[in-house]
């Protein structure tokens, strides 16, 4: 499980956070993976793009990745 702490460390051992600012997205799950498959894990989804809450919903569902969402 990751808490807080090691989340913080997570994201600083990384150096890079992917930011999706988009006016559309069609497979959010599919766009983490191509990511992570080049090295990006952390991924942060605006809630300035359309239908975000699902796509942060589906993405999610995976361990894969992590998910940083904004406010």
């Amino acid at each position: 499980m990751t808490t807080p702490l090691s989340l913080t460390a997570e994201l600083a051992a990384a150096q890079v956070i992917a930011v999706i600012r988009a006016p559309h997205i069609a497979d959010g799950p599919a766009l983490c993976a191509a990511l992570a498959e080049g090295g990006i894990h952390h991924v942060e989804f605006t809630f300035t793009t359309p239908d975000v809450n699902r796509h942060l919903a589906l993405a999610s569902a995976t361990d894969r990745w992590t998910i940083v969402s904004s406010l």
